[in-house]
Parts: structure tokens; C-alpha cells; sequence
């Protein structure tokens, strides 16, 4: 079911005008808890494979419709990262958040709007 007029990436894209190839890496900085901002540059240099999980979170959210196929994304990216917990991932939280994915959905799509029925 779709939603929202645009996939995430596209109204990402228009929102802050960036060519389609760049949203991963500008969604993913905009994604990340604050703290790990500075030290994500340093992080994929010495370890590339560290923020994968995130990136493959951020690439799927790009053509989620809705706020029903974004929380999918996040339910599975949450038990993804589970499974992967590192200090440094975990109790540093060095990765991206859920909320801050949620946030910007709604700065893009406007609020979630709560459904009534089943579902």
C-alpha cells in the first residue's frame, strides 16, 4: 500500500537537493546517533564492514511507500543489529538510530497518522 506520494529516497533527495547517488551516504550521516557523526569517517576507514547493517538499513528505507513498509525496515533492521551487537555499536550506540529514521520520515511525510482498524 502506498502512502506517501514518493519512495523515502526520493522526497529525501528533493528535500535536501541531492542527486539520487548521494543519499545513501547523506541519509546515512543524518541517521546516525550525534556521537557518532565525527567518528563514523574514522570508523570506515580503519573497519569498512562496521556500518554495513546501517547502510543496508538506509538502502532499504529508500523505497519504502509508508509508515507500514518503513517500520517493517526497522523492525528487521532491529533484529539485525541485535544479532550484531559490539560495544561499540550498542552501548556507544555508533550507529544509526530508529528514532532519528522516524524524525525524518515525518519531517518529509509529515506525522504518522494512527490507525483505527486492524492490521
Amino acid at each position: 500500500m502506498s502512502d506517501w506520494p514518493k519512495t523515502f529516497k526520493e522526497a529525501f533527495c528533493e528535500r535536501y537537493h541531492c542527486p539520487s547517488d548521494q543519499y545513501l551516504r547523506r541519509a546515512f550521516r543524518k541517521c546516525l546517533y550525534r556521537r557518532a557523526v565525527l567518528l563514523a569517517p574514522i570508523i570506515m576507514a580503519v573497519s569498512p564492514a562496521f556500518f554495513q547493517v546501517d547502510m543496508d538499513v538506509i538502502e532499504r528505507i529508500g523505497s519504502a511507500r509508508s509508515w507500514r513498509e518503513l517500520h517493517a525496515e526497522l523492525k528487521a533492521f532491529s533484529i539485525n543489529s541485535r544479532l550484531r551487537t559490539r560495544p561499540l555499536r550498542s552501548e556507544f550506540r555508533l550507529r544509526v538510530s530508529g528514532n532519528r529514521i522516524c524524525k525524518l520520515a515525518e519531517l518529509l511525510f509529515g506525522p504518522q497518522k494512527s490507525s483505527s482498524g486492524g492490521g
